[in-house]
């Protein structure tokens, strides 16, 4: 049997939001779009079908290893990707203005909403007025420290 590396089964698991040991279609989408995939719902399904090698609508841990080594925008920082959790308190895969705005004031910037959100669009590079996993990680070690 293949041995999973601690970082996958962990990544694996917060991608399984309901914890029954595999990740359905919807869970996949989440996953999908705070890697900042903008492929439409059928070709992200599409996607979904040639990673369950099982056939069988889920993926489980085994297939999700195989995708996840050979996916380049998994490759994140463990730190930042702890980082983007924390700060996407809905849990959706995305940072919404408002959780940016707290990170902001956490991080100690006076910076008036304005400029906030003039930062926000600037990191928001597909301009779908959310911040991905994959824009938040090239701004936050891109930034000079705070």
């Amino acid at each position: 049997m293949q041995e999973i590396d601690d970082d996958v089964r962990e990544a694996f698991e917060q991608v399984d939001k309901d914890g029954n040991g595999s990740i359905d279609l919807i869970e996949f989408r989440r996953l999908m779009r705070s890697l900042g995939d903008t492929h439409s719902p059928a070709e992200v399904e599409a996607f979904f079908d040639t990673i369950d090698a099982s056939e069988d609508g889920l993926v489980e841990l085994g297939e999700f290893a195989e995708w996840w080594a050979s996916e380049p925008r998994t490759r994140i920082n463990p730190a930042v990707r702890v980082a983007f959790d924390e700060i996407d308190r809905d849990e959706n895969g995305t940072i919404e203005l408002a959780e940016f705005r707290l990170l902001m004031e956490r991080l100690g910037h006076r910076d008036s909403p304005a400029a906030i959100e003039s930062t926000f669009d600037a990191i928001d590079e597909d301009e779908d007025g959310l911040i991905n996993l994959g824009e938040f990680a090239k701004w936050w070690t891109s930034k000079p420290a705070v």
